[in-house]
């Protein structure tokens, strides 16, 4: 017990090879830059970056000037789970 106290609050490093990851999904660093479509296949733009959001992540989508955020709920195909986060794409 004394060992494990000496850890409290420390930072754990893990090689992301070393979690067990289901397919489809992916970590928030493997999908920034992904090009995401809208399910009618309209390119939208580039994930550019994530923002979390309590339950939900915040897909911050990009293409010139603007951005587009999308969540979850705005009509994409798909699910995540955390992190490591599932890919979804509009």
């Amino acid at each position: 017990m004394e060992e494990a106290e000496e850890l409290r609050e420390a930072e754990v490093w893990v090689a992301s090879e070393a979690i067990p990851r289901e397919e489809g999904e992916y970590f928030w660093h493997e999908l920034i830059g992904l090009k995401v479509f809208h399910n009618t296949g309209e390119y939208i733009g580039d994930i550019s970056r994530i923002i979390p959001a309590g339950d939900n992540e915040i897909y911050v989508v990009g293409r010139g000037k603007g951005a587009d955020v999308r969540t979850q709920d705005s009509g994409c195909r798909g699910h995540h789970a955390g992190a490591p986060v599932a890919a979804q794409a509009c």
